[in-house]
């Protein structure tokens, strides 16, 4: 089983699922089928009820094992960037052509200045010129 790690804040907003890692201040967008996997990961779902469920939403004839191996291909790069954790190894034996609807990142940017008001950087000079009110 995979969840998300407690240092991950993540949005949904439309079709695309913003996920920000926290402790490395990167945020990662995913694409509309790759936020359904991660809505369902955060609610809890087996791997088996994920790979039905996203499978049962496509109405192409994509072979079952490309969109279950491109899940397993997804979950590993989630696992990589350290935003979920599994307790299984995912085994990605074979590779099928990618589907521009299959579960994926399509994005990452590193955000300079997430967690920080203009003075709280160790050793930088304060930006900003009002203090907050109070």
């Amino acid at each position: 089983m995979a969840q998300p790690c407690s240092h991950v804040a993540w949005r949904r907003i439309d079709d695309e699922t913003f996920i920000i890692d926290l402790n490395n201040k990167v945020m990662y967008g995913l694409n509309a089928t790759g936020g359904d996997v991660w809505s369902m990961l955060e609610e809890g779902h087996n791997l088996n009820t994920i790979i039905e469920s996203i499978g049962a939403s496509f109405d192409d004839k994509s072979p079952p094992q490309d969109l279950e191996f491109s899940i397993y291909r997804f979950l590993k790069q989630l696992e990589t960037f350290e935003l979920i954790s599994c307790d299984a190894e995912f085994k990605l034996e074979a590779s099928p052509a990618q589907h521009e609807t299959f579960p994926s990142i399509v994005w990452q940017e590193e955000l300079v200045s997430i967690g920080y008001s203009c003075a709280d950087k160790p050793g930088q000079t304060p930006t900003c010129t009002q203090v907050p009110s109070q």
